[in-house]
């Protein structure tokens, strides 16, 4: 009865010994699932059963495609890369990057046990590529780096970044990072550590972090407690440390701006995947200028569109391996003057009987000529799908005759726009 009773009260307060158990049961787990990949034999990781798809370009209608070339992020053959693809699916060119090359320390990745210990214990998640074929991208939690053509690095950030990338007017970027606190904040009273803080950097083009905004400090200015803590208890010792898990930091730029008069050039749309939420604030005063949570579960990427609606890869997680519960994933339209939301992509039951689904990550972009393109990442698929449903260009990344390899990102880009094609790298392991 007393080692009942012990147990009981170590689970609920998250006392001595809970949180090694509970680290312990997390390790083992992950050992079960990954036990190849810790031993070098696959990267199970980055591989996921989709055996329905062929490789490659499958899907191609020329009179219905939005022109241009795809920039994609993922897992190639066995490594962590970057390509750039024409619309048959042929390399125009790739960047090849290696954690551990970029990063010889992990030193700022907090705490220690969140280290990778091999190249396939990470993954790319989030990338901005420039004309001139330079890369600003995260290895996720565990480093921001601008890498030139040749995928050499021009500069490394060492903070905790992830997710995403997104560039502004003035040419900064805005990155979601974090900070793992051990113990209790002043500033952030009722977080009971372990815990970690959610940040948005904006980072200038150079690599220099010119701000940093603590998002549970956005909530405590903006009297949002009842998000933040919508248990209504101190968050507890044993629960995920991980309260929030940020995903996107989407800056509105001038081009868009008159199409949203309660905004201003420069404000970020903010995912808080966790909180289901969704908001929009002034990252010079911290205030929110307007938040929404659900009708999506989990989501993705928000993007600000011409029309005035923000968009939003819905996840819509369930539970199950293909979204057989809620229907899979889509992507949603809301407009922040009425709140109203409308479905701007759901595809049902296809001929094999597959639903768009992915349960982590998703990316999506409203391209010129009005279709979405769309990448679902678990499967290993980009979509760029027309207005009325139809797919007229796919794209897979096919690891073997049963499994995909992750797409975490796919952009598309006018034909004329990386300037830098057609030149050679001249350092060793040239990849144009």
């Amino acid at each position: 009865m007393v080692f009942v009773l012990f147990g009981y009260v170590t689970r609920a307060t998250g006392a001595w010994p809970d949180r090694i158990i509970a680290q312990g049961w997390a390790a083992g787990q992950d050992l079960t699932a990954h036990f190849q990949g810790y031993i070098g034999l696959e990267p199970t990781r980055h591989i996921h059963v989709e055996p329905r798809y062929a490789d490659g370009v499958s899907i191609a209608d020329p009179d219905r495609m939005e022109p241009g070339v795809t920039f994609l992020t993922g897992f190639f053959d066995n490594d962590h890369a970057m390509l750039l693809v024409d619309h048959e699916g042929n390399e125009l060119h790739r960047w090849t990057v290696n954690l551990f090359e970029t990063f010889p320390s992990l030193a700022h990745v907090q705490p220690a046990e969140g280290r990778p210990r091999d190249n396939w214990q990470t993954h790319l998640h989030g990338a901005y590529p420039l004309p001139d074929g330079s890369v600003v991208f995260n290895f996720d939690l565990h480093g921001l780096v601008r890498v030139d053509a040749c995928g050499t690095p021009v500069w490394t950030l060492d903070r905790m970044a992830h997710h995403s990338v997104s560039r502004a007017d003035d040419g900064t970027f805005w990155v979601p990072s974090r900070v793992h606190h051990l113990e209790e904040v002043d500033r952030l009273p009722m977080m009971q550590p372990p815990f970690y803080e959610d940040q948005v950097l904006q980072v200038s083009e150079d690599g220099k972090v010119l701000k940093t905004i603590s998002l549970p400090e956005v909530f405590y200015k903006n009297d949002m407690l009842g998000a933040l803590f919508a248990n209504g208890v101190r968050i507890p010792a044993n629960a995920d440390p991980d309260m929030l898990h940020t995903n996107d930091a989407q800056v509105l730029k001038a081009d868009v701006a008159s199409a949203f008069p309660m905004f201003e050039t420069g404000d970020l749309a903010i995912s808080m995947r966790d909180l289901n939420l969704v908001m929009v604030i002034d990252p010079d005063t911290g205030k929110v200028k307007w938040k929404k949570t659900g009708p999506w579960l989990r989501q993705h990427d928000p993007d600000f569109l011409a029309d005035g609606t923000i968009s939003v890869f819905d996840n819509r997680s369930d539970g199950s391996l293909f979204g057989d519960v809620l229907g899979g994933s889509r992507i949603i339209k809301v407009d922040p003057k009425t709140n109203q939301s409308t479905i701007a992509f759901k595809r049902g039951k296809d001929q094999d009987k597959r639903r768009f689904y992915t349960h982590i990550m998703g990316k999506h972009q409203t391209l010129p000529n009005g279709n979405l393109l769309v990448t679902e990442t678990i499967a290993g698929r980009v979509m760029e799908v027309a207005p009325d449903g139809d797919i007229v260009w796919q794209y897979v990344n096919r690891y073997d005759d049963q499994r995909t390899a992750l797409i975490t990102s796919a952009l598309r880009y006018p034909p004329d726009h990386f300037k830098f094609l057609g030149t050679s790298c001249k350092t060793a392991g040239e990849t144009s």
